[in-house]
């Protein structure tokens, strides 16, 4: 048992003050599947901005296949997942799934 007299004022903590490090925004990669050949950028921003701000947009082609990662803030990522994945947009049903944590 012990009393408050033996507590040193840096043993003490302050419930009001937060770690800014705690709620730091992480950004998250979300991997998009099955889209067209010609999706631009600019479609891809005005079909993710809904759910947040976009960190960075990167389209890969590969022969018949057009994928894209998306970045963004991670609670935004997860409603943009759950918003799109499984949508049809362009004749097309969509994946999208989280590939995980940018690495800063």
């Amino acid at each position: 048992m012990y009393d408050d007299d033996d507590l040193e004022d840096d043993d003490l903590e302050d419930d009001d003050e937060e770690d800014p490090k705690k709620h730091r925004k992480r950004n998250y990669k979300l991997l998009v599947e099955y889209l067209t050949d010609k999706t631009s950028p600019r479609e891809l921003r005005d079909l993710f901005e809904r759910d947040g701000e976009l960190v960075k947009i990167q389209i890969d082609s590969f022969e018949d296949e057009t994928t894209a990662t998306v970045t963004m803030n991670d609670r935004e990522a997860s409603y943009a997942m759950e918003r799109l994945n499984g949508l049809r947009w362009r004749s097309r049903i969509l994946k999208v799934t989280i590939l995980g944590p940018c690495v800063d």
